[in-house]
């Protein structure tokens, strides 16, 4: 990798940033049609049951990948700010020591997982047509914990070191196998959801292998050599705690919406299947917002580390107003016609009634966290990964949660009114982070 060209401390803000953050709205576009291939061909040759096992099953595993994002995140800035700051030496560490730790986080998660899966079906409250299926999907999918969490491990490192366009390569091969594989074993063989959960796994296994023979042919990341995987209780203990509260944010907002899937879960097999579609959409609808949230932290760490601090705010409220576009353009289309998008998932006319409400109501969401996502990426790059906790766990536990609770204790309630609730504790997040921000105790150095 050449040194110069991946540095993101030069140059003019708007252009580079977009030219970094484009491979990332692409491979998230790749990342979520990955996702949402499974949704889309369950529920085309499969009953709402399948469609909501799919659906319950792929938030369970998207709560496990959101850990693990975390607490690769936490490397990533750390080898952002040593790479910014011309330090090789610790760069190599950081990476070294990335891979021997995750290596192991990916042997305890698949443990767990496949011990107490059926219990975490259970807690979902998943509808009793759909639990069989749902069981299948994720103890299936379980054994693709290694493969999540190496290219998590390998993206990470890449987007500290300013390289942002090689994980799309990765993320392509993905895409296509599980595609393919898709419609080979749920359409062809009938296989429902076992199928889904079988063309995901052996995509991300196809995804590892294109990884490794890449890197055999390119070089690896930094120049790291083999002598460089170790533990060294100092780097391993600055990356879980860098990473510690990116994961607890994102395990606690995907906890929540756990929650909110439990809660919904209990108002039948209609509005289960209708949250699952849903939710696909969203993550589309998102992408623009996370795509140039993850630039903004690489980039805010690399000029935080080369301690240029005025060019690192221009990162972040740059990326806010590009993010802030695009969410607006998805609010307006889906007050019109979200029955559109809702159709392409499923042809149960109740649940492309159900799930078009509630695109209607939780897509002011998307408006708001194009702020909080962008934000967050700059408190995170500058090395202050815990307030971004710290406000999660305030709108969460006063508003994201407590909302549908209440609301779907309502014998008309409908998911119209239940969508409004992350909005709501968005909305919080935001005048939280305006407060933090203000006092600029982002400023002082960690670690």
């Amino acid at each position: 990798m050449n040194n110069d060209s991946s540095r993101l401390t030069k140059g003019d803000v708007f252009s580079i940033l977009v030219k970094f953050a484009v491979p990332f709205v692409l491979a998230n576009l790749l990342q979520a049609l990955y996702g949402a291939a499974d949704l889309f061909v369950v529920g085309k040759f499969c009953d709402a049951a399948s469609v909501s096992a799919v659906g319950i099953g792929s938030q369970i595993m998207f709560v496990l990948t959101g850990i693990v994002f975390g607490f690769t995140a936490g490397g990533t800035v750390i080898i952002g700010q040593y790479w910014g700051a011309g330090n090789e030496k610790d760069t190599r560490k950081t990476i070294g020591n990335m891979v021997a730790l995750f290596a192991l986080v990916s042997v305890v998660m698949t443990v767990i997982m496949l011990s107490f899966a059926e219990i975490f079906i259970r807690l979902m409250n998943t509808p009793k047509e759909a639990v069989e299926y749902t069981e299948q999907y994720v103890v299936v999918c379980s054994y693709g914990i290694l493969f999540i969490v190496a290219y998590n491990v390998i993206s990470g490192v890449l987007r500290g070191l300013g390289d942002s366009k090689t994980p799309l390569k990765f993320i392509f091969v993905a895409c296509l196998v599980n595609i393919c594989a898709d419609f080979l074993f749920v359409g062809y063989f009938k296989m429902g959801p076992l199928g889904a959960a079988v063309a995901t796994v052996l995509a991300q296994a196809s995804a590892v292998l294109y990884v490794f023979l890449y890197f055999v042919k390119n070089g690896t990341p930094a120049n790291c050599k083999l002598s460089d995987v170790n533990f060294s209780s100092s780097f391993s203990i600055r990356i879980l705690k860098m990473g510690l509260p990116i994961a607890a944010q994102n395990s606690l907002v995907d906890f929540s919406f756990l929650i909110i899937t439990v809660i919904i879960n209990s108002m039948g097999v209609i509005a289960s299947a209708s949250l699952g579609v849903s939710e696909r959409i969203i993550g589309f609808a998102m992408l623009p917002s996370a795509s140039f949230a993850a630039a903004v932290a690489a980039m805010t760490a690399q000029n935080m580390g080369a301690g240029i601090i005025d060019r690192a705010k221009l990162c972040c409220f740059t990326g806010v107003k590009i993010s802030f576009f695009f969410s607006m353009l998805f609010f307006i289309y889906v007050q019109f016609s979200p029955e559109s998008l809702t159709s392409l998932f499923t042809s149960d006319l109740a649940v492309i009634k159900s799930s078009a409400d509630y695109l209607r109501s939780f897509s002011l969401d998307c408006v708001l966290v194009s702020y909080v996502f962008n934000i967050n990426a700059f408190f995170s790059g500058c090395g202050h990964t815990l307030f971004p906790f710290v406000h999660s766990v305030a709108s969460t536990f006063l508003l994201r949660i407590p909302i549908p609770y209440v609301i779907s204790r309502y014998p008309d309630a409908t998911l119209y009114e239940v969508g409004f609730a992350a909005p709501a504790a968005t909305l919080l997040s935001v005048v939280l982070c305006v407060i933090y921000y203000k006092t600029e105790r982002w400023k002082r150095p960690i670690g």
